[in-house]
């Protein structure tokens, strides 16, 4: 496919741009495993910029810069004022390669832009959806019938499919050591990402208030519209700290000295995961449901449901009884420890790696 000829013929960096969002609506998971990636792949040759509605916190992030793009047509009903607004970008900072994280961008404005690059690559969670790219990474836990979906559609594709192609950030990497198996189960992390649609933490801690000699560690989502309210109910229990805004360092210790996770099934899943920390998890976006299932029926974690039947009384039940009985999250704490053993998991971040130098 012949690509375009406004690049330079000589070009001494490498020039990757990302298009992709977060909000109130969405959270931040996509951005969140946008920087991961860049913090894999990012060399003293190579140049970033988001394109973007949102600013991004981009602190200690060199190399990197935020491009905004107005809010009024980042809509799929505005294809061709976006597709507009993108080329002028990519000419502008002479872009290379393309990466797109988004659900806004449908396959025929991929079709448009990937004529723009050298290399147009496109994360997923969704294994159903067509999209006409270079490169799809789907690093979800697909069960075989999905997988094989996913390659039915994109027979020329490169595909990068699959739990062993974590986008973790470089950090919880290097910190992988630290990841234990939990045999007691005295300290509770919570989090239900940066978006919470249904107010889902402040709903758990009003389930868990009586639990009063089990600590818990509580971090409120950016864009939470309940963190008042969570921080009234925090101060006063003497078992229960709250956290809010915090980094990805904080956020690992966070992990690395909990028993056991009740959260949403997005990035900090895998984080956790990662860190062998059992889970309880509470979908919060529909791109969550299908890792869920999958994680749920080979016992790794345990599935309460989606968000939108969060229901106080039920999950009530459902937690006094998994509490009771310590063997079910005995069983879910050796399954979550043994999904990314050390040997395991470097040898496939090493695969993960030559794959990305080899296509970027």
């Amino acid at each position: 496919m012949e690509k375009r000829l406004l690049l330079k013929k000589y070009s001494f960096n490498e020039n990757i741009g990302i298009i992709s969002n977060e909000s109130s609506d969405i959270g931040s998971g996509h951005i969140s495993r946008c920087l991961n990636l860049i913090s894999q792949i990012k060399n003293n040759k190579r140049n970033f910029y988001f394109f973007s509605s949102s600013r991004i916190n981009l602190k200690k992030t060199k190399k990197v810069k935020n491009i905004l793009i107005n809010k009024n047509i980042i809509s799929t009903k505005h294809n061709k004022k976006l597709y507009l607004k993108y080329k002028l970008k990519i000419i502008k900072y002479n872009i290379q390669y393309l990466i797109i994280d988004s659900y806004q961008i449908n396959i025929a404005l991929e079709k448009k832009l990937r004529k723009l690059v050298k290399v147009l690559i496109i994360i997923d969670d969704y294994y159903w959806r067509k999209h006409n790219c270079d490169v799809l990474i789907n690093n979800n836990f697909l069960n075989s019938y999905q997988k094989k979906y996913i390659k039915k559609l994109h027979p020329n594709t490169k595909l990068l499919i699959g739990e062993k192609y974590l986008l973790l950030n470089k950090f919880f990497y290097k910190n992988k050591f630290k990841a234990k198996l939990r045999k007691k189960f005295r300290k509770i992390f919570i989090f239900f990402g940066n978006a919470e649609p249904n107010s889902e933490t402040l709903k758990l801690l009003k389930i868990l208030e009586k639990f009063s000699n089990i600590k818990m560690n509580c971090i409120i989502g950016k864009y939470s519209k309940d963190k008042n309210r969570i921080i009234a109910l925090c101060k006063n229990k003497k078992n229960i700290k709250y956290y809010y805004d915090i980094s990805n360092k904080k956020v690992l210790n966070l992990i690395i000295n909990s028993d056991l996770a009740i959260g949403s099934g997005g990035v900090n899943l895998l984080e956790r995961l990662f860190l062998g920390l059992p889970s309880i998890v509470i979908t919060t976006a529909d791109n969550q449901i299908n890792t869920a299932i999958n994680l749920n029926k080979k016992k790794k974690i345990l599935y309460l449901g989606d968000y939108k039947n969060f229901e106080i009384q039920n999950n009530k039940i459902k937690l006094e009884y998994i509490f009771k009985n310590k063997n079910i999250l005995k069983l879910v704490s050796l399954n979550s420890y043994k999904m990314f053993s050390k040997k395991y998991f470097f040898k496939l971040s090493e695969e993960f790696n030559k794959v990305i130098k080899k296509v970027i």
